[in-house]
C-alpha cells in the first residue's frame, strides 16, 4: 500500500485540521504550564501575606478552581508550611469534600494537614465506607496520640452517627472511650456515650447511667433514646425525671416519647403533685377539651416564666377563656379591669393575641383601652385602625374625662408606636379637628409617627402657616422628627414671600425650623433672615449655624457684614459672640463707627459679650453718642463690664465740671449697672457732691442695685453716712420694691451682725415687715408659716409685734415659729420689746403679749 500517496491524496483542510489541533493541544499544554507557574507563584506569596492570598488567590479563583488545585495546595504547604492553609483558608473547603466525596484522597489530605478541624468528617466517611476504615486507624497508630480518639470528637458539632459501627472500629480504645465520659468538652462526652451505649461491659453501662445527668442536653437526649437496659423500673423514673424536672425542651420531648414508646402503661404523673417547674415540663399535655383544666392555665398564665405562660395562654385561647377576659371588663371595676390586662399582657407577651379580634365589633371602653394597651407592643396592627375609629369618635368632653383620657393617649401612643397607613390618616384628621387647642396639641404631636411622614408633614406645614395655632415650639419639634423633603421647600417660600403674605409669627417659626435642620446648603438663608428672631433667640440658632457649618459659616457671615442693609448686621453682629470665634471681634470693632445706631449698640454689646476688656473700655467715648439709646446701652454695657478702668472713667466723666448733662446721665446709667462697690461708692461721693443736679438719677441708679454685693456695700455706707445722705439712700431701698427687699432678705442667711441691725431698719422703712404680718391672715397654712419663720428672723418691735400676733395660729408649724421666736425675747433686749408691746394700741397684741410673758416667766422658773 502506497501510503505517501494516499497522505497526498487526502484533501488540504485535513491537513489544516490537524496542524490545528495539534497546536491547540500544544497552547493548551503550554498555557497549562504558564498557569500552574503563575499559581505556584502566587502561592508562594500567599504563604507570608495574608493580604496577598486574599488579592493573588481567593479574589481570582473559585472554590471549584482551588479544588482542581489541590495537590499544588498541598506541595505548596509541603514547602512553605501550613501559613499558607491559613491564608487561603482551604481547610473548609477539603473538609467538605470529605463530608460529601468520602474519597480517599480526600481522606489523606485531612488527616496529613488538617486533621483538627477534619477528623470527624473522615471518622464518618469511614463509617460509610468501612473498607476505607484503615486510613484513620493507621493515622490513629502512626499519631501515637493517647487522646487521640478526642481530637476526633472535638472536630465534630454533635454529628448523629452509627455508634455500633463505631464501636466495631475502636473496641480497642474503649478504655480511652470511656475515659471520655469524664471530658469538659460536650463534644467528646457525646461521642464516647454514642459508643458506650452499644458495649455491654458493666463499667461502660454504668459510664451510660452517669450520663443521663450530663450537663449537655445533646448527651442525655441520646441516652433518652437510644439506651437499651433491664433494670425498667430505673430507667422508667429517670425518664419521668427528665420529662419533669430536665430545662431542656429537646431533652424533655425525647423522655415522653420514650415513655410513651416503652412504658404506655404505666401511669406517669399526678399533676396535683408536681411542683411549677414540673407543671410548666407538662402543661402542653393538657386537653383543651377538658374545661375544668381551665383554673390551673389560670394559674400557670399569671407566672413570670414564658415557657410555662405560652403553654398556658395557648390552653386557654383555644377554651375562649382570653375572649372572656378581653370583653367583660368595666372601667368602673377597676380591680377587675387591671387583672384581666394582666392576665391578657402575660399572653399577649408570648404571642398568643388572637381574642383581640373583638375591639372590631366592641365599643366597650375598657375592652378598647386593654387593646390600646397591649396593641403598643403586640397583636394586629389592622387592629389599631378599629381602634382609632371609636376613640376618636368620642366627644372632647369624653376624651378629657379621666378614664376616657386615659384611653385617648394610649390608642395615641398605639399608633405612634405600631399604626398602619390608615391609622395614621386618622390620627392626622384627629389633629386636625383639635389643632386650636394646647391641650390636645400636646397629647397628639409626640404621639404622631414618624412612618406616617407623607400624611403628617403636610398637615404639619398648614399648622405652622396658621398663627393662631398655639404650641409654636412643640410644632417645630414634631416637624424635625421627619424627613425635611415633604416641606423644606414650603419653610422656603414663607421666608421668601412678601411681608404681608404671612404674620410675622409665621415667619419666625419658617426661620427658627430652618436653622433647627442644620443644613449647610440652608445657611444663606437663615443668616440674611436672623433679624427676624429675638436676639436671645438669634444667639441660639448663630451657634447652632456655625456648629455644622465650618468654614463656610465664616466666610458667609464676613459677607453680610460687608453688606447695605443695617438691620441685617445688627441682628449678626449681636448674635455672633454665642459662637465663640474670636475672627469676628475685627470687624464688630470697626462696626463701632457704624452711621446706623443700631449696629453701633450690637456692636458694643458683642464686644461686651465676647469679653474684649481693651476694646470694650475704649467704647466710653461713645457716651457722647448723638443717639441717646446707644448712650444708655454703651452705658450699661460699660458697667456690666466693671473693670477698674471703666469705673475710674465713668466717675471722671461724672465730676467734670465742663461736662455736659446727656454724658453724665450716661456714666450715671453705667454706675447703676455695675455690681462692683467701686460704683456705689462713686454714686453717693456724687450725692454728697451735688445741689440737686441730675439727684433723682443718682438716687434711681442706686435703686438699680439690688445685687447682694452692692446691697451690702449700702448699708455699709448707709450706716455711717450723714442724715441728707441717708435720707436719699433711704428713698432708693424704697425704690428698689420687692426686687430690693428680696435681695435684703438673703442677705439676712449671711448672717453678718454689723448689718443685721440696719438690714431690719431698711426693711421695716420700706414697708415689707407689715407686708409679711398681713400674710399672717391669709388661708393657706403654708403661706402663714413661711410668713412667722421670715418675722422670727427679724428682731425688731414691729416684727415681733406681728409674732404674738401668731401665737395662737391653728396651725401647728405656725406655733411652732413662734416658739423658736419666743426664745430670742428670753434675753433683756426681748423683755423691752415685750414691754413696748404691752402698750400696743391693739387689744390682741397686748393679750398675746402677756400670754407670752408667762411663758418666758414659766420657762424660767423651770
Amino acid at each position: 500500500m502506497n501510503i505517501p500517496g494516499l497522505l497526498g491524496s487526502l484533501p488540504l483542510w485535513i491537513y489544516i485540521v490537524d496542524a490545528l489541533l495539534v497546536a491547540g493541544i500544544i497552547a493548551a499544554l503550554i498555557w497549562s504550564f504558564i498557569s500552574r507557574s503563575i499559581f505556584k507563584r502566587r502561592l508562594e506569596k500567599a504563604a507570608v501575606d495574608e493580604e496577598a492570598a486574599r488579592h493573588l488567590v481567593l479574589e481570582k479563583y473559585d472554590t471549584r478552581a482551588l479544588v482542581r488545585r489541590s495537590r499544588m495546595i498541598e506541595a505548596g504547604a509541603d514547602k512553605y508550611g501550613d501559613g499558607l492553609l491559613k491564608h487561603l483558608g482551604i481547610s473548609r473547603i477539603w473538609v467538605e469534600l470529605v463530608r460529601r466525596r468520602k474519597r480517599v484522597s480526600d481522606i489523606r489530605r485531612v488527616l496529613k494537614f488538617i486533621p483538627e478541624e477534619g477528623l470527624f468528617y473522615v471518622f464518618l466517611a469511614v463509617l460509610d465506607k468501612p473498607r476505607k476504615t484503615r486510613y484513620l486507624t493507621d493515622w490513629l497508630k502512626e499519631s501515637g496520640d493517647l487522646l487521640a480518639m478526642r481530637r476526633i470528637a472535638l472536630s465534630g458539632k454533635g454529628e448523629d452517627f452509627d455508634g455500633r459501627k463505631a464501636l466495631e472500629i475502636f473496641e480497642e480504645y474503649i478504655s480511652h472511650i470511656r475515659e471520655m465520659t469524664g471530658d469538659p468538652e460536650w463534644a467528646s462526652r457525646y461521642f464516647a456515650v454514642k459508643i458506650l451505649l452499644h458495649h455491654d461491659d458493666e463499667r461502660s453501662q454504668r459510664a451510660v447511667w452517669d450520663c443521663l445527668h450530663d450537663t449537655h442536653a445533646l448527651v442525655r437526649r441520646t441516652v433518652a433514646t437510644e439506651m437499651k437496659t433491664d433494670r425498667e423500673d430505673k430507667f422508667f423514673e429517670a425518664l419521668k425525671n427528665l420529662f419533669t424536672g430536665d430545662p431542656v425542651f429537646e431533652v424533655r420531648r425525647a423522655a415522653k416519647e420514650r415513655i410513651n414508646l416503652d412504658f404506655a402503661d404505666r401511669e406517669v404523673l399526678d399533676v396535683k403533685k408536681l411542683s411549677e417547674v414540673q407543671a410548666f415540663h407538662v402543661l402542653d399535655l393538657m386537653n383543651p377539651e377538658f374545661a375544668q383544666d381551665e383554673n390551673t392555665a389560670l394559674s400557670f398564665l399569671d407566672n413570670d416564666n414564658k415557657e410555662l405562660r405560652l403553654s398556658a395562654a395557648f390552653f386557654l385561647s383555644r377554651l375562649g377563656t382570653l375572649d372572656r377576659l378581653f370583653q367583660q371588663v368595666d372601667l368602673g371595676d377597676r380591680e377587675l379591669l387591671d387583672r384581666n390586662f394582666k392576665l391578657l399582657t402575660k399572653a399577649a407577651e408570648v404571642g398568643i393575641t388572637g381574642f383581640m379580634k373583638a375591639v372590631s365589633s366592641n365599643s366597650n371602653p375598657a375592652t378598647l383601652l386593654i387593646a390600646a394597651r397591649l396593641l403598643q407592643k403586640t397583636g394586629s396592627r389592622e387592629l389599631i385602625n378599629s381602634l382609632a375609629r371609636a376613640v376618636f369618635s368620642f366627644s372632647d368632653d369624653e376624651k378629657t374625662h379621666a378614664d376616657k383620657k386615659r384611653l385617648y393617649d394610649e390608642t395615641l401612643k398605639a399608633i405612634k408606636l405600631r399604626g398602619t397607613c390608615d391609622a395614621v390618616q386618622l390620627i392626622c384628621e384627629e389633629l386636625e379637628r383639635q389643632s386650636h387647642k394646647t391641650a390636645f396639641l400636646n397629647r397628639i404631636l409626640p404621639s404622631l409617627p414618624e412612618s406616617g411622614d407623607f400624611l403628617v408633614a403636610p398637615l404639619l406645614v398648614r399648622m405652622l402657616k396658621d398663627p393662631e395655632v398655639p404650641e409654636r415650639d412643640l410644632v417645630r419639634e414634631t416637624m424635625l422628627r421627619f424627613d425635611e423633603c415633604f416641606y423644606q421647600g414650603e419653610i422656603i417660600a414663607i421666608l421668601k414671600a412678601e411681608r404681608e403674605e404671612y404674620p410675622h409669627q409665621v415667619r419666625i417659626d419658617a426661620l427658627k425650623l430652618l436653622a433647627q435642620l442644620k443644613k449647610p446648603y440652608c445657611l444663606q438663608h437663615v443668616l440674611e433672615n436672623l433679624a427676624i428672631l429675638p436676639l436671645d433667640e438669634a444667639r441660639y440658632f448663630t451657634s447652632i449655624l456655625a456648629d455644622f457649618s465650618g468654614a463656610l459659616f465664616n466666610k458667609r457671615v464676613e459677607g453680610i457684614l460687608e453688606s447695605d442693609d443695617a438691620h441685617v448686621r445688627a441682628s449678626l453682629i449681636a448674635a455672633l459672640p454665642a459662637t465663640g470665634i474670636k475672627e469676628f471681634v475685627a470687624p464688630i470693632r470697626k462696626a463701632l463707627k457704624d452711621a446706623d445706631p443700631e449696629v453701633r449698640i450690637a456692636a458694643v454689646w458683642a464686644l461686651h459679650d465676647y469679653q474684649e476688656q481693651r476694646a470694650l473700655n475704649s467704647t466710653v467715648e461713645m457716651l457722647r453718642d448723638p443717639v441717646e439709646r446707644v448712650r444708655v446701652q454703651v452705658a450699661r454695657a460699660l458697667g456690666s463690664h466693671g473693670t477698674e478702668t471703666v469705673l475710674d472713667r465713668l466717675k471722671e466723666l461724672l465730676f467734670d465740671e465742663n461736662e455736659v448733662s446727656t454724658v453724665k446721665k450716661a456714666a450715671i446709667a453705667g454706675l447703676s449697672f455695675s455690681e462692683t462697690r467701686g460704683s456705689v461708692d462713686v454714686l453717693v461721693e456724687k450725692l454728697r457732691d451735688m445741689t440737686g443736679e441730675l439727684k433723682d438719677e443718682v438716687i434711681q441708679a442706686l435703686a438699680e442695685k439690688h445685687d447682694s454685693r452692692s446691697l451690702t456695700r449700702m448699708i455699709e455706707v448707709f450706716k455711717d453716712a450723714e442724715p441728707k445722705i441717708r435720707e436719699a439712700m433711704s428713698e432708693s431701698f424704697k425704690r428698689m420694691r420687692s426686687r430690693g427687699e428680696e435681695s435684703l432678705v438673703s442677705l439676712l442667711d449671711e448672717d453678718i451682725p454689723s448689718l443685721l441691725p440696719l438690714i431690719y431698719n431698711i426693711l421695716e422703712e420700706t414697708g415689707w415687715v407689715e407686708s409679711i404680718i398681713r400674710r399672717l391672715a391669709k388661708r393657706d397654712p403654708k403661706e402663714r408659716r413661711e410668713a412667722a419663720a421670715l418675722l422670727a428672723r427679724i428682731g425688731t418691735r414691729a416684727a415681733f409685734r406681728g409674732i404674738v400676733l401668731a401665737a395662737r395660729d391653728p396651725d401647728d408649724d405656725v406655733r411652732v415659729e413662734v416658739t423658736k421666736a419666743l426664745e430670742y425675747l428670753n434675753t433683756p433686749e426681748g423683755v423691752e420689746i415685750l414691754s413696748d408691746l404691752e402698750n400696743d394700741p391693739d387689744k390682741r397684741v397686748r393679750k398675746y403679749t402677756l400670754w407670752a410673758l408667762e411663758r418666758i416667766k414659766a420657762k424660767n422658773l423651770d
